[in-house]
């Protein structure tokens, strides 16, 4: 992928709340984990955390930067690393 379409991609959180950035990766996760076809427990094992963080990301998009960092390199994760989370769809 060339340089500037990585840059065209990324989410243009300049303007954001922390809320909506929050949401947007939170929506992320959701969508690359539904799209793997895996349950949150198995996520949330392949991760370290519990499965109610992982509830929580989904639902509420809150968890700590530990456990968003635990999520984001989750060998179960694959090509939805946390540096794919910040590219639009």
């Amino acid at each position: 992928m060339a340089y500037n379409e990585i840059v065209h991609n990324l989410l243009d959180f300049t303007f954001a709340s922390s809320e909506e950035v929050r949401t947007a990766l939170a929506q992320r996760l959701r969508a690359a984990r539904l799209g793997r076809n895996m349950q949150q427990s198995e996520l949330a094992a392949a991760a370290g955390v519990s499965r109610g963080t992982i509830h929580h990301l989904d639902r509420k998009a809150q968890c700590s930067f530990d456990a968003l960092v635990r999520v984001a390199m989750a060998p179960a994760h694959g090509p939805y690393s946390l540096k794919r989370w910040l590219m639009t769809p």
